[in-house]
């Protein structure tokens, strides 16, 4: 067993939620873009956690909100071995996705390409309800003006 300590710096941005903390298992009660997991706790703006995992792989991910858990996340990928790792990551502006927790550790390939990923089924997602919403606002400015 190792210790897994997880650190939320202070933002301005998601402020007043908390970032849930979920890492992959096997045995868990959530799927996050297909991957299997259990939450491992959750983080106040500026707070620091610290956790016991066994010393696999494992993929950590962080969620502000269960019902966008596969849009608005972020991956930190936990090497094997038995040295307690250390992580932390601040809530960001981020267009389309939305303010997402980001890790602040270096993202390999992999990560890189879950992030374009998820910023893809944003777009998907939320483009259509802005252009929707546009065209209303459009419509019904017309038919008011006339």
């Amino acid at each position: 067993m190792r210790k897994l300590t997880v650190g939320r710096r202070n933002s301005y941005l998601g402020f007043a939620g908390k970032v849930k903390l979920y890492i992959e298992d096997t045995e868990g009660d959530t799927v996050i873009c297909g991957v299997k997991c259990r939450l491992l706790g959750k983080l106040k703006n500026g707070e620091a956690a610290t956790f016991e995992i066994d010393n696999e792989s494992r993929k950590l991910f962080a969620i502000f909100y269960k019902w966008a858990k596969n849009l608005w996340n972020d991956m930190y990928k936990i090497p094997v071995g038995e040295d307690d790792i250390e992580v932390s990551g601040i809530v960001v502006n981020n267009g389309f996705a939305g303010a997402p927790f980001y890790f602040d550790q270096t993202p390999d390939d992999e990560v890189y390409a879950f992030r374009r990923q998820n910023a893809k089924r944003s777009i998907a997602i939320l483009l259509p309800i802005f252009l929707t919403f546009g065209i209303a606002i459009i419509v019904v400015g017309v038919i008011f003006i006339n």
